[in-house]
C-alpha cells in the first residue's frame, strides 16, 4: 500500500506536467488523489490489524485491507485508462 501511494503521487505530478504542456483538464489527478488516500488508509488498517492482539479483529481488518487494496488497484486502472484516452 505505501508503494502504491508512491506511485499515486508520482502519477499526480506527472499529470501536473502534462495538463501545463498540453493544457488538458482531466479527473485522473482528483481519482487518483482520492486513491492515494484509499491507499494510505489501507496501509494504516494493515499496520493496526498486524499489532492488534485479538485474533478475531485482526482476521476482519485483514479483510477490509484486501478489498480496500483490490478497490484502490480498480481506481488505479481508470486512473490509468482515462489518462491514456486522453493523452493518445
Amino acid at each position: 500500500s505505501a508503494g502504491m501511494l508512491g506511485v499515486c503521487l508520482t502519477a499526480i505530478g506527472l499529470i501536473g506536467v502534462i495538463k501545463a504542456t498540453a493544457e488538458i483538464e482531466t479527473l485522473c489527478d482528483e481519482i487518483l488523489a482520492a486513491n492515494s488516500f484509499l491507499y494510505l488508509g489501507t496501509a494504516i488498517i494493515s499496520f493496526i490489524a498486524l499489532r492488534t492482539p485479538l485474533r478475531k479483529r485482526a482476521v476482519g481488518l485483514t479483510f477490509l485491507v484486501d478489498v480496500l487494496f483490490c478497490l484502490g488497484l480498480i481506481l488505479s486502472a481508470i486512473a490509468c485508462g482515462l489518462l491514456v484516452m486522453i493523452v493518445l
